[in-house]
């Protein structure tokens, strides 16, 4: 059952982490791409799954079933995470970026620009049908190998792209917008994910926010489909063969795999109370970690994994045959190799990365009155969730794709806009009279 302890660690947590969205909420001002927003709502939301299975003396791992009974098992880490936190915020507002939302710092401002003024709506749409087809043909491509043997990873990371380009068109045009919505939409059952369709709508929610509902009814309604179709990328992603050969392929069986990730924090919980201090490597572990995001084209000999958190910490969840993909929670490779200073670097890092980013690409859109630097920002706020459900070396494999794609789309949509705007410049003027 949940403690009072626990309860009060969450909140503790809940308010060093969204102290300053709540200020500005109640204020009526909501940005999802400001720094206070979307990266410490994840990293609340990740601490709620454990915490609900707690109310009925349950765990998500069978590792953590040891630590049922203990009274600080989830307050613990959650008191540690909560006073990141602060240094967080702390380190948002030194690098220039106020809570406190002002009228320029509204969601609603950069992203109502234009996508750009040179911008023609057939170039941009014909832009992303050919590097949204490019990426359907890499995770097509990739397949379902054994990626970190054959670095087909990248690959199916360029994939996550698609996610993007509708909302890219939208920005532009909303009923082109509605149409690329409905051609990629069932690509998301190439990505054995449970978030295979749901990207879609959270990706245009955080970009549009409050005018989300007053787009086309094409719109509307292709991401009312994408929320339903969900539960079918669940069953999709629990599909796997035990060592009986047997499938698992009913729906509760399907939905206690799809919880997925959800159980990362309490991973960091059992590493937090399981390490201890003498095996910390001071960056052995990190740079191992990041070392995974490597092509093997770039270093053909690379090991399957430098570091495995889960056969070390959590031996009683990793299957024989076909091991379960843990979710390695982005601060427990920090608190490995540095105590709490690594969680605290881990925090001031992110705080430094979100602001500066912040601060350039909305500064650069509102000096143009162009809304294309938004969508590099977007990527970034979004991609942070990866950082947190599955550490630091899926968060760089998983971003960089996806800028370099998003790069591809804005040049050749620049491109083709300036072929046409050459050529209506050779046509000849024809004189009336």
């Amino acid at each position: 059952m949940i403690s009072e302890v626990d309860v009060f660690a969450f909140l503790a947590a809940t308010v060093c982490w969204l102290g300053p969205f709540f200020v500005n909420l109640a204020a009526g001002r909501v940005n999802l791409l400001h720094p206070i927003s979307f990266f410490p709502i994840q990293v609340v939301w990740l601490m709620i799954p454990p915490l609900a299975y707690r109310t009925g003396e349950f765990t998500m791992l069978n590792t953590a079933r040891m630590f049922v009974q203990d009274e600080w098992f989830l307050a613990e880490p959650m008191l540690v995470i909560g006073l990141t936190g602060i240094i967080y915020h702390v380190t948002v507002r030194l690098m220039g970026v106020p809570l406190l939302l002002r009228r320029l710092d509204d969601g609603r401002t950069a992203t109502g620009f234009p996508l750009g003024h040179r911008f023609t709506t057939p170039a941009v749409f014909i832009s992303c049908l050919v590097v949204g087809a490019g990426c359907i043909f890499a995770q097509i491509l990739s397949g379902d190998a054994d990626l970190p043997i054959t670095g087909y990873y990248w690959l199916m990371a360029i994939y996550r792209a698609v996610y993007i380009l509708p909302v890219l068109m939208m920005a532009q045009n909303q009923t082109y917008g509605g149409v690329l919505f409905l051609l990629f939409l069932p690509s998301g059952l190439l990505l054995r994910s449970k978030a295979a369709f749901l990207n879609f709508a959270v990706m245009t929610a955080l970009y549009f926010q409050q005018r989300i509902f007053r787009s086309s009814k094409l719109v509307i309604a292709v991401l009312a489909c994408a929320i339903i179709l969900t539960p079918f990328a669940v069953q999709r992603y629990a599909q796997w063969e035990d060592a009986t050969g047997a499938q698992t392929t009913g729906w509760a069986e399907a939905l206690n795999q799809g919880m997925g990730r959800e159980h990362a924090f309490e991973n960091f919980a059992v590493i937090y109370h399981s390490a201890a201090s003498g095996t910390r490597t001071y960056s052995g572990r990190v740079v191992g970690e990041l070392a995974q995001s490597i092509p093997t084209f770039l270093w053909p000999g690379k090991p399957i994994r430098l570091y495995d958190i889960a056969r070390e910490f959590l031996a009683q969840d990793v299957l024989p045959v076909n091991p379960i993909k843990f979710a390695t929670y982005g601060y427990s490779l920090f608190y490995l190799d540095f105590g709490f200073m690594g969680c605290c670097l881990l925090s001031s890092g992110m705080g430094l990365l979100l602001a500066v980013t912040y601060s350039f690409l909305t500064g650069l859109s509102l000096r143009r009155e162009e809304s294309w630097p938004m969508f590099f920002l977007l990527t970034l706020v979004y991609q942070s969730r990866v950082l947190l459900e599955t550490g630091p070396a899926l968060f760089v494999a998983t971003t960089i794709p996806v800028l370099t794609a998003l790069s591809c789309t804005l040049v050749l949509a620049s491109l083709l806009s300036l072929k046409k705007a050459r050529r209506k410049l050779r046509s000849p003027v024809l004189k009336l009279g």
